[in-house]
C-alpha cells in the first residue's frame, strides 16, 4: 500500500509565494505604444520647413514631393494678407506633443516678428499645427464668428433681427409636447 506523505510546511511557503505573485498582476490595461504615430525628428522638422517655405513663396505645399507623406496644415493665427518674409526653425522645444519646434517668423503687412511653436503629429498625412491651434482643439475651443456670437446671449436673450430670434426650445423644429404646450 502506498504511503501518503503529509503536506510539508516547507513546501507551502514557496507554493504560496508563487501563487501570490502570479495573481498580483496589474488591473490596468497595458499602455499602448504610440510612437508609431510620431514622425522621426528629421521628418517632422522637414515638414515644418516645407509648410513655412510654401507660405513664404506663396506656392502649394511640397510641390516637388520631397516628403514621403502628404502635409496638412492647421494655422488659424495667420492674418489674412500677411506675408512671411523669413523664418528660422530654432529647434525642438517642449509642447503638447512629442514633436514641437520653436520658430522665429519675420512677417510683413503689418511688419512684426513672432516666436511661435509648431507641432507635427501623424505619419501620413503629417499634420502641422500651430501650437495654439492644437491647444484649442484639445480643449474643444475654437474662435466663433462674430455673427454666431450675436444670435443668442443667455444673459440678454435674442438679438433683434437676427436669425436666432427664438430662444432654445421655442423654434418651429420641436413638437408642441416638448415645448410644454402639450395635451
Amino acid at each position: 500500500m502506498a504511503r501518503v506523505r503529509p503536506f510539508s510546511k516547507a513546501a507551502f511557503g514557496p507554493a504560496f509565494l508563487v501563487a501570490l505573485v502570479a495573481g498580483c498582476g496589474s488591473s490596468q490595461p497595458p499602455v499602448p505604444n504610440l510612437d508609431r504615430y510620431h514622425p522621426a525628428p528629421e521628418l517632422a522638422q522637414a515638414a515644418v520647413d516645407a509648410v513655412l517655405t510654401s507660405w513664404k513663396s506663396g506656392r502649394p505645399l511640397d510641390p516637388e514631393g520631397r516628403l514621403p507623406a502628404r502635409l496638412e496644415v492647421i494655422d488659424k493665427h495667420r492674418k489674412e494678407g500677411q506675408l512671411l518674409e523669413e523664418f528660422e526653425i530654432l529647434g525642438e522645444t517642449p509642447g503638447n506633443a512629442k514633436r514641437c519646434f520653436a520658430v522665429r517668423l519675420k512677417l510683413t503687412r503689418p511688419d512684426e516678428e513672432q516666436r511661435v511653436r509648431y507641432v507635427v503629429i501623424g505619419v501620413d498625412p503629417l499634420m502641422v499645427f500651430r501650437h495654439e491651434d492644437l491647444e484649442d482643439l484639445s480643449h474643444w475651443d475654437h474662435p466663433m464668428p462674430d455673427e454666431e456670437k450675436a444670435k443668442w446671449s443667455p444673459a440678454e436673450g435674442p438679438v433683434a433681427g437676427s436669425a436666432g430670434d427664438e430662444a432654445p426650445g421655442d423654434g418651429p423644429g420641436l413638437p408642441a409636447t416638448l415645448e410644454g404646450e402639450g395635451p
